[in-house]
């Protein structure tokens, strides 16, 4: 059993309000921060991935950008900024914000580090659109801003992997007495969970940037737009699945509260979780080992494709496909037992799981080649797989991206929705909540669409411009671009709508409440988080200490025992 021995350091004083952001340790002003630079992010990503996304419409030329290298510029830029700096840094935001309040602390762990991690994040997204602008990054043409494009994506890096450690360490080390990691609430346990992926994930990326700046540096590339794959490590399936670990433990969270009925079986759900995690660690295969370096005179360290034949990746793509059923047949069960309200919270939840258990889904076309190859090597035949399921190394991977990320994106909304008068005093507009889910999760399927069909018709992962027929391509590129554009105006009135409501006068109705400990607490909450550090029997507190039943007249101690 952890006990909560944490204590924020910060204290009122004359400082101004730069020197107190700055210097600050509170976890609330950190998350703050990184949600509203995160959402900020993610809009400008987007929009350049609109511009890479208008310019393959046609592909008899070149019409925005100047050449093929510049189209991977563009191409790379919006796809790292959405990713790094966007969606990941809105997850940050709300687990540093959320953890601390629903695990009973009065602060996060290594407060002074979480403020510094998300400085040396600012900085090096600053310097990442610096090395993008003067003509660097995957495709660029001046060597020195290549190598700045390495240093900053893995400043970028850095920052996000100390803010995990700040969370995990939280998770595991600052639970309020009485708070078992068996009756920790489901979002503030997959934020735990996510958080050591992410630990053991992105070093990985970091070890390809490393190389990648030395090869950069001492002139081993002749052409910086393979350097485009080194972010394939956690942007391609199972790796990108580890966006979907926050996303369900949102879902759920949601789920209970607007239904009325927690979720029933609390440590299936968490169980789930975990599973789904060991299946999303894809970067053994997707990192290093998709990488053939070789000083042969005529590939000069070429690079080569995925090896998607990889027996433990197959068995990843189907392994990700249970968990993620169980967790969302759970959350369904809540939604039949419980009286569901359909507000922006309830809708961006289920859309994100939605999305991410489709994107799952969709990946299991890509392991068909594999498949039929295998058996083929078995009877000593030659595979015979048609043209249009031979999506390896095609923009097919790139429509399951879109998927997960679009969940990721849609869970973030629902999620800012359910905690905003928690985290600004003042809850978000419903109006313009709906439009925005409507809008990214429309936009997600049509860029998924868009992508999966273009693969079929073997489009390269890598855009290009190819004068050469291709069947239907240029029209299943003009809905890609379509899906980009609605999926950036939602997630533009998303960001929009959160700056207006963090600049907002209080509120303080309180429309719904949980039933966790974050609940129990001001909103938004005083420095120390909680007026008398709070100590849990079960996990459903708030329910245990009104003395409510659940539906069936069962207690939340009852419950527990059931699903034990």
């Amino acid at each position: 059993m952890a006990q909560n021995e944490m204590t924020p350091t910060d204290a009122p004083s004359d400082q101004s309000v730069l020197e107190r952001i700055l210097g600050t340790s509170d976890h609330k002003t950190i998350g703050r921060m990184w949600m509203l630079a995160g959402a900020a992010v993610l809009a400008a990503g987007m929009a350049v991935s609109l511009v890479a996304a208008i310019e393959q419409i046609s592909l008899a030329s070149f019409s925005i950008a100047a050449d093929g290298d510049e189209l991977v510029q563009i191409w790379s830029s919006g796809r790292t900024f959405t990713l790094i700096g966007g969606v990941v840094a809105l997850l940050v935001g709300l687990a540093t914000y959320l953890v601390p309040l629903q695990v009973g602390s009065s602060a996060i762990a290594f407060g002074r580090g979480a403020n510094a991690a998300f400085w040396i994040w600012f900085i090096s997204v600053d310097l990442l659109v610096v090395s993008y602008l003067l003509n660097g990054g995957p495709g660029g043409g001046r060597r020195d801003f290549v190598a700045l494009w390495a240093l900053s994506l893995g400043g970028a890096l850095i920052g996000i992997m100390w803010a995990l450690i700040c969370v995990a360490t939280t998770v595991l080390a600052a639970r309020a007495p009485g708070m078992t990691l068996e009756r920790a609430p489901i979002s503030a346990w997959a934020f735990g969970v996510w958080a050591l992926l992410g630990l053991v994930s992105l070093p990985i990326l970091l070890g390809q940037l490393v190389l990648s700046y030395i090869d950069v540096r001492y002139e081993y590339l002749s052409s910086y737009t393979r350097l485009a794959s080194a972010i394939d490590s956690i942007s391609l399936a199972p790796a990108i699945y580890w966006l979907a670990i926050p996303a369900m433990g949102i879902a759920a969270e949601v789920v209970g509260v607007h239904s009325g009925q927690p979720i029933r079986f609390h440590k299936s759900v968490m169980a789930g979780i975990g599973a789904l995690s060991i299946m999303a660690f894809g970067g053994d295969f997707l990192g290093f080992a998709g990488i053939a370096r070789t000083f042969d005179a005529e590939t000069e360290l070429g690079f080569k494709a995925i090896a998607f034949d990889n027996g433990l990746l197959v068995v990843a793509l189907f392994g990700a496909l249970l968990p993620l059923l169980v967790i969302m047949g759970l959350i369904s069960d809540s939604l039949r037992s419980g009286r569901a309200s359909m507000n922006p919270s309830m809708l961006g939840a289920l859309g994100g799981g939605a999305l991410v258990l489709l994107g799952a889904i969709a990946a299991l076309l890509g392991t068909i080649e594999p498949i039929v190859g295998f058996f083929a090597d078995l009877a000593n035949r030659t595979p015979d797989v048609p043209d249009f399921l031979q999506l390896n190394g095609t923009s097919f991977n790139a429509g399951v991206t879109a998927l997960v990320i679009g969940g990721a994106v849609l869970a973030s909304i629902g999620a800012a929705h359910h905690w905003a008068h928690k985290i600004w005093g003042r809850y978000l507009t419903d109006g313009l909540g709906n439009l925005s889910i409507t809008a990214v999760l429309l936009g997600s399927l049509a860029t998924a669409i868009g992508n999966i069909g273009a693969g079929t018709r073997s489009q390269p992962a890598l855009p290009q411009i190819d004068s050469s027929p291709l069947s239907g391509v240029e029209l299943f590129n003009a809905i890609t671009a379509l899906g980009v554009a609605l999926a950036l105006l939602g997630v533009a009135i998303f960001a929009l709508d959160l700056l207006k409501t963090a600049t907002s006068k209080r509120d303080d109705t309180e429309r719904w409440s949980g039933h966790t400990l974050e609940w129990s607490t001001d909103s938004p909450p005083p420095l120390a988080n909680f007026a008398v550090a709070p100590s849990v029997g079960s996990a459903f507190p708030l329910l245990d200490l009104a003395g409510d039943e659940s539906d069936d007249g069962e207690s939340a101690d009852a419950r527990e025992e059931v699903d034990a």
